[in-house]
């Protein structure tokens, strides 16, 4: 009997398990250049992802929407993964964390005209910032109340608002920020219009986030960390990022 039991669990545990060539289904939101569905590869964050996970034998099909709606995909598990996240505390719960990938700078970005100059969070009393909705930032910045956080759903919408003068501030990463800039905004010259503030205002480590419901989860995580520490060997991690433009950002 014990035997039939052990053989039974065994069956039952294979049964759940996707086979090795299926696909996984990675997510990932609107953050150009990193993430986009009109992108090459659908951004550099994309492109490097499945490339680390290639080498390793799996497939991603990568899904582009809302980050809230992407967030929630993963951690109900109707997608495996995230291409792109920040660690944070309520994540760790939800998610388990390759190592990281890249460095986002965050960075403020005001109107020229305005001549702001920062120095700490008190600079920003009274003011209202724009951010990126449902995203978390550093702990001191989201529990700061001397200022009002402004969402927006993309960096687009953000800088057109801070553009239009409905925020006076906005906080996007460096690359984010100078790749918007460029683009062309109907009824805006946002590169005319917008600077960045140095220095960044803080910097965060960018993880390929696999949802802790997925099964072999690690497996997935220790395929992903080979295939990015091979790429850094070789050279084609450097080579990617410089294709996509976001190597010196």
């Amino acid at each position: 009997m014990r035997a039939f039991l052990a053989q039974a669990l065994c069956l039952a545990i294979l049964i759940s398990l996707p086979a090795r060539g299926e696909p996984l289904r990675l997510v990932a939101n609107y953050w150009e250049p990193f993430t986009g569905e009109d992108l090459d590869q659908s951004g550099a964050a994309s492109d490097l992802v499945s490339s680390a996970l290639a080498r390793a034998g799996y497939e991603a099909i990568i899904r582009i929407e809302p980050w809230t709606r992407a967030l929630d995909d993963v951690y109900k598990g109707r997608a495996d993964a995230l291409v792109a996240v920040w660690r944070t505390a309520d994540r760790a719960g939800h998610l388990r964390f390759s190592d990281p990938y890249f460095t986002n700078h965050l960075v403020l970005v005001a109107r020229k005209d305005r001549h702001f100059k920062f120095t700490s969070l008190d600079d920003l009393s009274g003011l209202i910032v724009g951010i990126g909705r449902g995203y978390d930032y550093s702990d001191d910045f989201m529990q700061a109340n001397n200022f009002v956080k402004e969402p927006a759903t993309t960096a687009d919408q953000n800088l057109k608002k801070l553009s239009s003068g409905r925020v006076d501030l906005a906080i996007e990463d460096a690359c984010i920020a100078r790749y918007t800039m460029k683009q062309e905004a109907k009824g805006f010259d946002l590169e005319r219009d917008l600077e960045i503030i140095s220095p960044p205002l803080f910097e965060l480590p960018l993880y390929f986030g696999v949802s802790a419901q997925a099964p072999r989860s690690q497996e997935i995580l220790d395929a992903f960390n080979r295939g990015l520490s091979a790429m850094k060997q070789d050279g084609s991690y450097r080579t990617l990022l410089m294709r996509h433009s976001v190597d010196d950002c």
